[in-house]
């Protein structure tokens, strides 16, 4: 009597099946894997540019290293144009222009050059600064470039200006 012997082995069709299934699988976990990295990407970024956004507000009321922001001007003392507010310290004769200028970063200049207010990648988009009695507006957006995305901050800063 002929024995068949039967090897333990796959088949094609029970391979490709197999194949077929891994595959897929390996496919949902890469495309959900890309879209949290994108979402992580994307919430870093807005994180970024709200920091820098506090910054460049702080920076413009209080000023650089707490002195000479413009909570500390009088109305006298300043002179604004497209971009740039110009004053003078209450305490002291240090003249201060604020430069809010599009496509640069925002930053002071004085007698010791110019200084940057954020150092990041942040810049401005637009400013407009304009006065209604006592109080000074600045509406400032600012945007952060990161993968050929913008990101995109408005702010207002509402300053009300010492009397004389």
């Amino acid at each position: 009597m002929n024995k068949v012997q039967y090897s333990a082995a796959f088949t094609l069709t029970e391979v490709l099946v197999a194949s077929s299934l891994s595959i897929l699988v390996v496919a949902m976990v890469m495309t959900l894997l890309v879209k949290n990295l994108e979402i992580w990407r994307d919430s870093l970024a807005r994180l970024q540019l709200s920091e820098d956004s506090r910054i460049v507000r702080e920076r413009i009321l209080r000023g650089l290293h707490g002195k000479y922001g413009l909570r500390h001007a009088r109305r006298s003392q300043l002179a604004f144009t497209v971009g740039q507010v110009l004053f003078n310290d209450v305490s002291s004769s240090n003249a201060m222009i604020l430069v809010l200028v599009s496509n640069q970063p925002p930053a002071w200049l004085d007698y010791t050059g110019t200084n940057r207010i954020i150092r990041s990648g942040t810049i401005v988009e637009n400013a407009a600064i304009y006065t209604n009695g006592n109080i000074l507006h600045i509406d400032l957006t600012l945007v952060l470039t990161n993968k050929e995305k913008k990101y995109y901050q408005p702010q207002q800063i509402r300053v009300y200006m010492l009397n004389e």
